[in-house]
């Protein structure tokens, strides 16, 4: 682990035990993936062990693409504010997934794998994916969630899916910096 990686993670965990974090954060890691592609993991989340793999090509330059679980207050709102997501028939694990990847948008899809801890795993029900798509047109914007194809493995505890470039966006903070935000769910089927 370099220095810098290693000085983002104590930021942001210790924001996160002062209780000084505007939401509730997980470590932050980040790597720089050229053009060749490259991997990131993340292993202590509460949502278990996160892990991107961006291909060959992914990416023009060098990039830095860095790596959450977070769960924020507007994230909530967004979410439950989308019509598919029927309260009561999905319900939402803590935390939602952010990949962000500097000014560069990816010019293909982001490959992700969580593997899942064993209190998360639903006894019934089926776990899904949902990705949150920004769309604006000349009449209105929309910042709402989409489900995406996903995988699940129970053996492994493995969700696998991926997140094509349509999800990464610059217009959903202030920052400009791109990012995509995933969230996991738990479809009842009632």
């Amino acid at each position: 682990m370099n220095r810098n990686m290693h000085t983002t993670w104590l930021g942001v965990r210790l924001f996160t035990v002062l209780g000084l974090a505007g939401c509730s954060v997980s470590p932050v890691l980040a790597s720089s993936i050229g053009t060749e592609g490259g991997q990131v993991e993340l292993k202590a989340t509460n949502l278990g062990k996160v892990e991107l793999q961006a291909l060959p090509a992914t990416f023009s330059s060098k990039t830095e693409v860095q790596l959450s679980v977070t769960q924020t207050k507007e994230t909530t709102e967004d979410f439950n504010s989308t019509p598919v997501t029927r309260p009561g028939r999905l319900r939402r694990l803590p935390g939602e997934i952010r990949v962000q990847t500097g000014k560069s948008k990816p010019r293909s899809s982001i490959k992700l794998q969580l593997q899942l801890p064993v209190k998360l795993v639903p006894s019934s029900g089926t776990l899904k994916v949902m990705a949150q798509l920004f769309y604006e047109s000349d009449t209105e914007i929309l910042d709402s969630f989409d489900e995406i194809d996903s995988s699940f493995e129970a053996a492994t505890r493995t969700l696998r899916f991926e997140l094509e470039p349509s999800y990464f966006t610059s217009a959903r903070g202030k920052s400009g910096k791109v990012e995509a935000v995933v969230v996991i769910v738990i479809d009842s089927g009632k």
